[in-house]
């Protein structure tokens, strides 16, 4: 009986999630300049320009998400291992980038 629990215990070990909020949520400064929120919720948005939407996880071991801006853009961006920045293009290749502020 003894090795039935320990193997449960090892599986359920092994599935569990990691604590703490996705990498990407927080503040950004963006590559022209202004500070992107990004919600835990799945909310982004950009207050001084009246611009909101959502994002949502495409690759969480490899850190990729996708960006759908009120404004009709789509942002597939990566953020880096060490979590203070991110880069990638939107649906016409324009590349973005931005750096961790909070």
């Amino acid at each position: 009986m003894l090795p039935i629990v320990v193997l449960v215990l090892a599986i359920v070990a092994g599935c569990t999630k990691k604590s703490g909020p996705d990498p990407i949520v927080g503040q950004w400064v963006w590559f022209n300049q202004p500070i992107v929120h990004i919600d835990a919720n799945g909310d982004l948005r950009l207050p001084d320009k009246g611009v909101f939407g959502h994002w949502h996880v495409v690759d969480a071991a490899a850190r990729t998400y996708e960006l759908d801006w009120s404004n009709g853009y789509v942002d597939h961006v990566t953020v880096s291992p060490d979590g203070k920045s991110l880069d990638g293009a939107n649906q016409n290749g324009t590349k973005v980038t931005a750096t961790r502020a909070r």
